[in-house]
């Protein structure tokens, strides 16, 4: 029981020390950014934005080392003092969304979607091997939706709509569209079998 509650107490740290630890990344980078740029040089870099550009290299990351957004980082990775670990060291992300904000300093972000927002973090192979991670993850799952609908983990949304661009939404639209056809016509063709009754 008590190497039980060791164990639990440990866990709970870590937890802890990394949500400490992304807070203090996202709002080092908020604030080397206005430290660094005139408020007229970086007019729709706030908070928030910063936020959700974390938030969607950390999915990247969940998928590249667990295969699942609802997975954290390893905290081996994310504590990581170590740059070679690509991307997903607390550090490294930092480093690598500085840079992001830097290079697109008038890009108003809340016009482009997270697909297209990751593409410009990482590189072509990076979202590749990915989306292969993410891919190979859900097919040996049996119940293995693309988008997961389970309540959203430290405020971070589990899905990742970054990897497969919506696919799976388009052709769920396209079958809502084409059931309401079908229904549209059969209530059609009951009208005109209805006149055509009277005038006999």
């Amino acid at each position: 029981m008590s190497a039980y509650s060791a164990e639990e107490k440990m866990s709970e740290l870590i937890e802890k020390s990394t949500r400490e630890k992304k807070e203090r990344v996202i709002n080092g980078i908020y604030k080397h950014l206005q430290n660094t740029n005139r408020k007229d040089q970086i007019p729709y870099i706030t908070h928030n934005v910063v936020k959700r550009v974390f938030r969607i290299l950390s999915n990247y990351c969940k998928i590249l080392h667990t295969g699942n957004t609802k997975k954290q980082i390893p905290a081996s990775i994310f504590h990581s003092s170590n740059l070679a670990l690509k991307n997903c060291s607390a550090l490294k992300m930092q480093q690598k969304i500085t840079e992001f904000f830097e290079e697109n300093k008038s890009v108003n972000l809340s016009e482009l979607s997270d697909i297209e927002i990751l593409k410009m973090i990482i590189t072509p192979a990076e979202y590749d091997t990915a989306l292969e991670k993410f891919s190979m993850e859900k097919s040996s799952s049996n119940s293995s939706p693309i988008y997961p609908t389970s309540p959203q983990v430290e405020g971070e949304e589990n899905r990742l709509s970054d990897v497969d661009g919506g696919a799976r939404r388009k052709s769920r639209k396209s079958r809502k569209a084409r059931k309401s056809h079908k229904i549209h016509k059969t209530s059609r063709s009951k009208k005109q079998r209805k006149t055509a009754k009277h005038r006999r």
